[in-house]
This record gives structure tokens, sequence and C-alpha cells, in this order.
């Protein structure tokens, strides 16, 4: 299932334009992860270059920006660097190989490094007539001011439950209710759990491991978490990962607090059995806003998430 969930404003908005012949040549598209950021952009780039969604990735005349791995080590890069953006200028210098335009989605845009933002900030001052560029970026105060000045601000919010109901199709309700929130409301999120169901699962055990962090011994908790740090030599890859496990933790800790203050039956499947003064869950949810900030630094994961388990009672 491939469909834009939501956002019917900014649908609605980019239609305007594309009829008037009117878009611009740099959006910024800001918003979390799994909103529908990537989906709208390309939606955007097949109308532009006359093609289906699928074909872009092979279109010659759409351009891709990522996180790369290094040639040498196979790890992650840190950032989108500046070798990569002097490439895409010299992309971007060439006339188009098919039509008349060129479309490049530059994701995340908010971990170019700052050299590679300086590299980019002529071609983007002084782009080619038929050059359109997307930046997609889940912290858009990240982006550099210079950057933000020459593109157009469009902010992507989660949709609303009614927009989301249409995804429910074929589940319970006690199901959707637990999908529904440990997804936090993306549709990106539920949609590729609806198509890779194992994925799904693979979530759900992350929600059993963290119930089961709970009036356990440490030594029992660091079992528990062993398995999580992955490739020990992808730092970013781990980092990413465990940013992921955070989201899911900090889901089951708010509906923990939630249950315990409103003292009724838990959700089925998720944090039935908990008992935790709104205090502490609330001291816990600032620890892991904590240790997910502290990620990004240069701080061994390990000892982040030991010094979180030692807190949960």
């Amino acid at each position: 299932m491939k469909e834009l969930i939501g956002h019917a404003h900014v649908a609605e908005y980019f239609s305007q334009v594309l009829g008037q012949g009117n878009i611009a040549h740099a959006y910024c598209f800001s918003g979390i992860s799994h909103v529908g950021k990537t989906y709208v952009a390309e939606s955007i780039a097949a109308k532009l270059l006359a093609c289906s969604k699928d074909d872009l990735l092979t279109h010659a005349d759409m351009v891709y920006v990522s996180q790369e791995k290094h040639q040498k080590t196979g790890k992650t890069k840190k950032y989108i660097d500046i070798a990569q953006i002097r490439e895409l200028n010299k992309q971007v210098a060439r006339s188009p190989a098919l039509g008349k335009r060129r479309v490049v989605i530059i994701n995340p845009a908010d971990i170019i490094n700052e050299a590679g933002f300086n590299a980019l900030l002529k071609t983007i001052e002084e782009p080619r007539s038929q050059t359109h560029f997307f930046f997609l970026a889940e912290n858009y105060d990240a982006v550099p001011k210079t950057i933000q000045s020459r593109c157009q601000h469009v902010y992507f919010s989660v949709p609303s439950q009614t927009d989301i109901a249409v995804l429910q199709e074929g589940e319970s309700v006690e199901e959707w209710e637990l999908k529904y929130h440990i997804a936090r409301g993306l549709p990106g999120l539920l949609i590729e759990w609806k198509e890779k169901p194992e994925v799904y699962q693979e979530v759900k055990r992350e929600v059993a491991r963290c119930e089961q962090l709970f009036f356990t011994c440490f030594d029992e908790k660091l079992r528990k978490v062993e398995d999580m740090f992955g490739d020990k030599t992808d730092h970013i890859s781990t980092r990413k990962h465990l940013g992921e496990v955070i989201d899911i933790w900090q889901v089951v800790f708010r509906y923990i607090m939630k249950k315990n203050i409103e003292a009724q039956g838990g959700m089925r499947g998720l944090s039935r059995d908990i008992a935790c003064s709104p205090k502490t869950m609330k001291e816990l949810l600032g620890m892991l806003d904590n240790t997910k900030d502290l990620l990004g630094k240069n701080i061994h994961p390990k000892a982040l998430f030991e010094q979180l388990l030692l807190h949960i009672p």
C-alpha cells in the first residue's frame, strides 16, 4: 500500500503550483521521520519528470543524496559530506539528460556538514532554471539560515487519527490500537508494518523487552539489552537503531504513566501489569530524552543505557 495519508493542504497547495507552472526551485520539508515528507517529494518529482514514482530510482534526471558508507571501512558516515555535495554540484551543472527538468532530493538534509552546506550554497543561489531541490529534514533548526532563506518551508505535522484510520482495514480493534500507539500515528511506519509484518513483529518484541525491564535485577536488565548494540564497528548505524529503540520505549513509558494516572485497565499487549508512580515515569521519560540527545555525542551507547537501566525500578 502506497498512498498519501493526511497532508491534504500540502497536496492541494502543490496541485495548484504544479497546475500553474509556479513550482519554486527549492523547498525544505520538515517533520518527524515517517510522517510523509519523502512520499510527497517523490510524488512531485514524478510529475515534474513525467514518470511514475517507481521509475524515479533509475531516472537519469532524478538525483538522490543521502547518508552513505565509507568505501574502505563499510561504516556509515556521520554526515552527508562535501565530497557528496561536490558530486551533486557537477551533476546539477550539466543539462538534464531526458527532458528540461532535474529534481534533487536530499534526505536527511539536517546532517549535511558545514563544508557541504557551504559548497551547496552557490548552487542554490544560482540554480539552473529547471532544477528543483527538496531538502528533507527532521530538525529544521539544523539547516543553516543561509539555506533556509533560499527555500520555501513546508512543515509536516502528524496526521489526525481520522486520516490514519484508512490503514485499519483488516486489523482487530485491539491490535490496531496497539499498533497505532506504538507507531505514534506515523503513516510511514504503519504502511511499512502492513507491507512487512515481520518488521512489526520485531517492534512488538522490543515493546515486550521494555516491559520486562521493570522490577527485575540489574544483571537481568543488562542481559536483556545485550543484543541491542548490534554491529559494534558501525557506530553511526548502531546509534540510529538505538534512537529507534528509544522511540518505542518512550511510547511504553508514556502509556504506563497514563495508565497509572487514570488507574484503569491497560491496552491489551502493552503495559498491562506495571505499576509505577507518574513521578517515576516522568523522570524516566526525561532520562530517555537525554539519552537520545547524548547518542549524537561521543559517549559510549552502552554506558548511556546502563545509566538508564539503573533508574528503571
